[in-house]
């Protein structure tokens, strides 16, 4: 079921926000709409009334972008509706949208008041859409040093896509294995994301789960105070050769993000992606369990 901020911004407190962001960009005006506590409903017929030019495929777009980790098809939808564009129109600009399928999410808000979320997924990170569901990092997962493109893996799921993650290793941006089991890539064009995270963990099973978080260590030390409202989405790391357990790994990830979120460090949305159908169930129970501990 979806989750929806229960006290959402009144349509004269989203105008008032709107007004004191001064002249920003459509996404720039939804993201500060998103942080604030308001909701994509609520808030996209006053981003619209402000933005009358908008498209519905610049709405949905920024929409989607904005409330990464927090927002589904129907939710979106929804959004669009009370900006009063065309039913057919808003129908293919979601499918345009999103590609993963929302499952459910955690919303916190942090010390400064920023709303932020950790989402959960089902889907092919890989097709991702460029545009509305670009995120700062993505997280992928290695054993040390080999960064074979295997039939199956996420690395060869990369290389199918043009981007060579052996051919990113040799040029790093930065390097915290030593430390943390991650290293950083320089910048990637053209693809839903603008950088990647590799997790090389050193140990295997489910000691893995220990090491998890120098994946949130290396964020911070990379992007540093100075990034506003990073948008992370991670693969389900080491649940392929290195044998971890999803659900392990799907705690360790959970609860990485939760200390983070409720940090001053400015990530706004932690998008965690499972593509194994088989573990849509297991992992929803586990998630929401999570959600309540």
């Amino acid at each position: 079921m979806k989750t929806i901020i229960k006290q959402s911004l009144t349509p004269e407190a989203i105008q008032q926000l709107l007004t004191s962001l001064g002249k920003v960009t459509l996404l720039e005006a939804a993201i500060g709409c998103r942080v604030s506590g308001g909701n994509p409903p609520d808030c996209a017929p006053i981003i619209f009334k402000n933005y009358p030019d908008a498209t519905v495929e610049q709405m949905a777009d920024a929409l989607t972008t904005a409330w990464a980790a927090a927002i589904d098809k129907n939710l979106l939808t929804k959004a669009l509706k009370a900006c009063n564009f065309p039913e057919n129109q808003i129908t293919e600009a979601v499918q345009q949208a999103i590609s993963l399928f929302y499952q459910q999410d955690a919303q916190y808000v942090d010390n400064n008041g920023m709303n932020k979320a950790t989402g959960l997924y089902q889907g092919d990170l890989t097709h991702m859409k460029a545009v509305s569901e670009i995120v700062d990092y993505l997280v992928i997962s290695s054993l040390p040093n080999d960064y074979s493109a295997t039939a199956g893996s996420m690395i060869g799921a990369l290389n199918d896509i043009g981007v060579s993650v052996a051919a990113l290793a040799e040029n790093k941006a930065a390097d915290y294995r030593s430390s943390d089991y991650c290293w950083i890539s320089q910048p990637i064009s053209n693809q839903a994301f603008k950088r990647i995270i590799c997790f090389e963990a050193t140990q295997s099973g489910d000691g893995v789960a220990k090491q998890v978080p120098g994946i949130f260590t290396s964020l911070q030390t990379f992007a540093g105070t100075e990034a506003q409202n990073i948008i992370v989405a991670t693969s389900m790391v080491s649940t392929g050769s290195n044998g971890a357990s999803p659900t392990t790994i799907l705690t360790a990830l959970f609860n990485g993000s939760k200390t983070l979120l409720n940090s001053d460090f400015s990530l706004m949305a932690f998008e965690i992606v499972n593509f194994n159908t088989d573990w849509i169930n297991p992992l929803n129970e586990l998630f929401a369990q999570l959600t309540q501990s």
